[in-house]
């Protein structure tokens, strides 16, 4: 553990080797020396570590930060104690995802987003979801989908789609 982390200056944090970090120093980042990580720090956070940030100080990351993490590693991150982290994103940090983070989300990520987190997410993102987390989403998230999200789906994900889940699409939604 690194001693007393949270007094650290910006320049200090920009300069530390977030590979020897203990989770507690992760966790013991403010809402400020977050914002401070690069993003060749962030890509380097194993999994735990991404676990060990506070969805307070989450929610303060840039969309440039957001993609730089590893799409393993920050997939399994935030679940490793709850899904908080996922429930507070921002709009702007959900359409920031890269596909490749997406295509590493499972069902147990994407049950945490709203409709208005799945309206933030652009057709290509919504493509990168697997089939099986397509074909799990609720109602309430079918709803938050815009026509041309709905008409980024592949075949494949679009028949997973059960006809409850067709049902309650909207008018406007089955335009795509």
């Amino acid at each position: 553990m690194v001693s007393s982390i949270s007094s650290f200056s910006a320049t200090q944090i920009r300069q530390l080797n977030v590979q020897t970090l203990a989770t507690a120093d992760i966790a013991a980042l403010s809402q400020s020396q977050i914002k401070e990580l690069t993003t060749s720090q962030i890509s380097q956070l194993d999994s735990a570590q991404v676990g060990a940030i506070e969805a307070t100080d989450f929610v303060q990351l840039s969309a440039n930060q957001i993609r730089a993490f590893d799409p393993a590693k920050f997939s399994d991150g935030l679940l490793t104690y709850d899904k908080n982290k996922l429930q507070a994103m921002t709009g702007s940090q959900i359409s920031s995802l890269t596909t490749a983070q997406l295509a590493a989300f499972t069902t147990a990520h994407v049950s945490a987003f709203d409709s208005r987190d799945m309206a933030a997410m652009s057709a290509q993102q919504l493509n990168a979801l697997s089939t099986a987390v397509v074909s799990s989403l609720s109602s309430s998230q079918l709803q938050g989908l815009k026509a041309d999200q709905l008409g980024g789906l592949s075949t494949t994900q679009l028949n997973a789609l059960s006809t409850a889940q067709i049902q309650t699409l909207g008018n406007a939604q089955l335009k795509a």
